[in-house]
Order: structure tokens, then C-alpha cells, then sequence
């Protein structure tokens, strides 16, 4: 398991999950979210750049 955050419409939380995919699935559940699609989801353990993105 590996930790995500998870952002949806101006709200973010941290989930556990095996793969992205599964985070956002459960992110979605957890935001009541009408498509999961509409989740976004990043590794929390990993340093991102946000210049990169």
C-alpha cells in the first residue's frame, strides 16, 4: 500500500491504496464524487516538482 493524495474541487485528502487507479476509485467514494475521472490523484511518499507538472 502506498499513500495518495487526493484532490477534488478545491478539497484534498490522503487515501492508501495498491494503485492509482484504486486511490482515485476510493477518492471519489470518499469526495461523493459523480466520476471518479474527476479525481486527481499523486504519490504522497515522492517529491514532485510542481515546474515539471
Amino acid at each position: 500500500m502506498r499513500p495518495y493524495i487526493a484532490f477534488y474541487r478545491g478539497r484534498q485528502l490522503q487515501v492508501e491504496a495498491e494503485s492509482s487507479y484504486q486511490a482515485q476509485t476510493i477518492a471519489a467514494g470518499l469526495f461523493k464524487a459523480r466520476k471518479s475521472y474527476d479525481v486527481t490523484v499523486m504519490l504522497a511518499d515522492v517529491k514532485h516538482n510542481p515546474a515539471v507538472l
